[in-house]
């Protein structure tokens, strides 16, 4: 069962209610569309068995609720809409903080398409990164509560502008191609057409002194000279291609090097890679 122009519009129109309303009224939302009431009365019905939306009865209302699944949908479909994928290939990553997928572009170039989730003990955490101080300034001039706040838009953002920076400035992280709600679009690297290149943690490095030195120079040019703190750094964060170069990934809890913290946060990084290289080779 697909979705359609319809089914997006009703969709759009949940996301923007969903700010102010955990539940919008039926009767509300065929206000805001130019569409029979029927006809958005059964695309309600369509949308909550796809699992994009949660119909509630109330006692002389339906409330219905957008979920994670149609705000991915909504994201799919602007990135179809604008050019930036073809269709997606399959899942290659989940974990509490995010879903990956690969992609193919119209220029069939494989991209990886990184959505952010959002759970309760990761809140604290992320209220430290570099979107989130600049939205929650704004939130304030609106008067916006943190509880507010779309944690998974803010991680996206923060990753998305931070790698754009990066990359903009020469240094070695993903191209990042495109940014909707809570959803990263970059270029996949590989080795193997589709296929993701390893972590450090899964390779065996031939020369893992030079690298320890390569990755580590990397990183504080990064501070240096791009002013941003990782905040998250390991062998876990950083790709290694075949033929030697390398690649550091997630961005989302990245801080400025001005951020009060950047300092201890840039030790912590340095000595988790450092270790790294310690226990697994000696160096």
């Amino acid at each position: 069962m697909k979705v359609d122009k319809i089914d997006i519009a009703i969709l759009r129109v949940l996301d923007g209610i969903r700010g102010s309303f955990e539940y919008a009224w039926s009767k509300k939302i065929i206000e805001k569309l130019p569409y029979k009431a029927e006809v958005v009365k059964k695309r309600l019905l369509k949308l909550n068995k796809l699992k994009m939306i949660e119909i509630k009865n109330y006692e002389k209302e339906v409330g219905c609720k957008i979920l994670q699944k149609g705000l991915d949908i909504l994201a799919i479909w602007n990135f179809k809409k604008h050019g930036i994928i073809k269709y997606i290939l399959t899942k290659i990553g989940e974990g509490k903080e995010s879903v990956i997928y690969s992609a193919i572009s119209p220029s069939n170039e494989y991209l990886i398409l990184k959505f952010h989730r959002y759970y309760a003990a990761e809140f604290e955490k992320i209220k430290k990164s570099l979107a989130f101080s600049a939205i929650k300034l704004r939130g304030e001039e609106l008067r916006i509560e943190d509880y507010k706040i779309d944690i998974p838009k803010a991680k996206a953002q923060v990753e998305f502008y931070t790698m754009k920076k990066l990359w903009e400035k020469g240094f070695k992280v993903p191209k990042p191609i495109d940014l909707d709600r809570h959803v990263v679009s970059m270029e996949m690297i590989y080795d193997f057409p589709g296929i993701p290149s390893k972590l450090l943690k899964d390779v065996i490095l031939e020369d893992p002194k030079m690298m320890k030195e390569e990755i580590v120079n990397e990183y504080l040019n990064i501070v240096e000279k791009g002013q941003i703190v990782h905040g998250d750094f390991s062998e876990f964060n950083v790709m290694v291609k075949q033929n030697g170069n390398f690649f550091i990934i997630d961005w989302p809890q990245a801080v400025p090097t001005t951020y009060e913290l950047a300092e201890e946060l840039k030790k912590k990084d340095l000595e988790n890679i450092l270790n790294f290289f310690k226990k697994k080779y000696n160096v």
